[in-house]
């Protein structure tokens, strides 16, 4: 076997580990597929080296492992097993940081668009078998029950991006990728999940409207890109519609029909057209969004009486004045575990790591956007298959700022005639 066709093996063996480490495994309500950390440790094993991490990355993994150790006194003191729920917590946690002492490049980098893509048409065709096993759309709004789940849209909408990026030059190409794309169009819509429709639509909508604030020159190739697009879109939705009429029903009352009634008890009635609906209970504890404002209302409670700390990594099942077992946000469940220091020191890794992205990887950046806007909604970084989207985003960023200082530092060396000639005559002595 020749070196090409060997590093094409690795490759694929490499998508199939990623697409393995996207996939859900759950022990009752908790993930437990943290796999990705064996193999962040079996490529420090085979390189023989520890890859240091930028100087930001290791100032904030000291700062979350002081956290821990500070608030370590008040968990053994605490009744139960809080001590150890802990200290797996924190454990599950610093996997953000599993790929920061790797080395990932463009061969790993593309395993990993391949496994999203790969994972997102896996989990949409077992929705679809399902939803045409239970009866199609005659089972009617049952379906959420039988298909949906709100565990791996942020995944779906990472995969659409990725595809809808990649180049297709040959006719065959774009049929596969537009059956691909309306593969996982077809798997968000059946998650039944408002987050998952919500978060596509704003990040889809961001990214056309980026698209069109930073093209300076329309040209008449740019203009009929853009028009095939969007015929494209409204075809697809269009031909999804045809498919599952139920889904579209679901959301349009659960969506529509809900917010516009939540928008009638804040707009004044003169400017709403006349028979508009009722209010709703859209604001109270009984609805989804109300039962989430309670929960976030005890978080930042809870949070103020220990900024520094917060809740030491113990989850939202701590919480004394509410009852439940996730804080239905990604970003409240970060605040909650690690205090006000460590919530702002996480989302300044969010932000190093998409700039970058935003630089160097357009389709996973804007894939991020809407993990970023479905986070407002459901955990996702918490989750196994989420920790291994992060921690690799922040290994691509932490790899890239390495990259860059060893060229540097290369260019500095090149154009250093005294340093090139003190080498030379230290090798000339050796």
């Amino acid at each position: 076997m020749n070196l090409e066709a060997s590093d094409r093996v690795h490759n694929r063996f490499k998508t199939i580990l990623f697409t393995l480490f996207l996939w859900p495994i759950s022990i009752g309500e908790l993930s437990v597929n943290y796999s990705f950390v064996l193999f962040a440790a079996v490529s420090l094993f085979v390189a023989h080296k520890v890859y240091k991490p930028n100087e930001w990355v290791s100032v904030a993994a000291v700062i979350f492992s002081l956290i821990f150790l500070f608030s370590l006194p008040f968990t053994l003191l605490a009744s139960g097993d809080q001590f150890l729920r802990a200290t797996v917590s924190f454990a599950i946690f610093m996997t953000v940081f599993a790929f920061a002492i790797t080395r990932i490049g463009m061969p790993e980098i593309n395993s990993f668009r391949w496994a999203l893509v790969v994972i997102s048409c896996l989990f949409a065709g077992e929705a679809l078998v399902g939803f045409l096993a239970a009866g199609g759309n005659a089972a009617g709004w049952e379906l959420k029950n039988i298909v949906g789940s709100q565990r791996f849209g942020f995944i779906y909408i990472l995969g659409f991006f990725v595809l809808l990026y990649f180049p297709a030059r040959t006719a065959f190409l774009k049929l596969a990728k537009l059956g691909a794309l309306s593969l996982i169009l077809a798997g968000i819509l059946l998650t039944f999940s408002r987050s998952s429709v919500i978060a596509l639509s704003f990040a889809v909508g961001l990214y056309l409207l980026s698209s069109v604030i930073h093209r300076k020159n329309w040209s008449w190739r740019g203009l009929r890109i853009a028009t095939t697009g969007a015929l494209a879109s409204v075809s697809l939705i269009a031909v999804a519609y045809m498919f599952f009429p139920v889904v579209f029903e679901f959301f349009s009352e659960t969506i529509l029909v809900r917010y516009g009634q939540f928008f009638a008890m804040i707009i004044p009635a003169e400017l709403l057209s006349a028979g508009a609906p009722p209010p709703d209970d859209v604001l109270i504890s009984k609805g989804s969004e109300g039962t989430r404002l309670v929960i976030w209302t005890a978080i930042l409670q809870h949070t103020l009486e220990n900024p520094i700390l917060g809740s030491g990594y113990l989850g939202s099942w701590v919480l004394s004045n509410v009852t439940t077992g996730s804080a239905h946000n990604q970003y409240m469940d970060v605040l909650l575990r690690v205090g006000f220091l460590g919530f702002l020191v996480w989302i300044l890794i969010l932000y190093n790591v998409f700039r970058f992205l935003r630089r160097h990887h357009a389709d996973l950046f804007w894939g991020g956007v809407g993990i970023l806007i479905y986070g407002f909604f459901h955990e996702t970084f918490k989750e196994s298959q989420g920790a291994f989207i992060l921690a690799f985003l922040v290994g691509m960023y932490v790899n890239h700022v390495r990259d860059c200082a060893r060229s540097r530092n290369a260019l500095l060396t090149q154009s250093d005639p005294v340093r090139l000639h003190t080498q030379a005559t230290t090798h000339t002595a050796l």
